[in-house]
């Protein structure tokens, strides 16, 4: 199984990075299937410890499917989870913010949506009691679906 893992990871690595050469070419794939590509590899890449090129890529993917909430909700997420509490990081938790708010208009009663807008707000000061009425919000999302 290690053995396969190291010969899988490159090769899913390259497989991944196809749609990211395209738009460094100015080819740029069009769609969700593009935004899963680069989304994945995002992933993978923030996994390896490099958060600014997978932001770098998740914007490309917000860009390649501009109606497609999974793009946002994941830049969203790596912004969120790389700020701390507290004023120090209050234009990374804006900016956050908005990514998640964008996936929610797509997709406004997206469970996990809800509840990571609400972690985000837990971590600014006076917005507590935003964070409930979102966690709450999506409790009943989830009951319905």
């Amino acid at each position: 199984p290690v053995m396969m893992r190291r010969l899988l990871v490159p090769l899913a690595a390259a497989a991944l990075a196809a749609p990211a050469a395209l738009a460094q070419r100015g080819d740029r794939p069009r769609g969700p299937q593009a935004a899963d590509s680069l989304i994945a590899l995002a992933q993978h890449t923030a996994r390896l410890g490099d958060t600014s090129r997978a932001l770098e890529l998740l914007e490309g993917a917000t860009r390649a499917a501009p109606e497609y909430a999974p793009a946002f909700y994941q830049r969203g997420v790596l912004l969120s989870r790389a700020s701390r509490l507290g004023f120090g990081d209050v234009m990374q938790r804006r900016s956050a913010g908005n990514q998640l708010e964008r996936a929610l208009q797509l997709d406004p009663d997206n469970p996990r949506y809800l509840v990571e807008l609400g972690r985000l707000r837990l971590k600014t000061p006076f917005l507590r009691i935003d964070a409930e009425r979102l966690f709450s919000r999506a409790l009943k999302a989830a009951q319905r679906s």
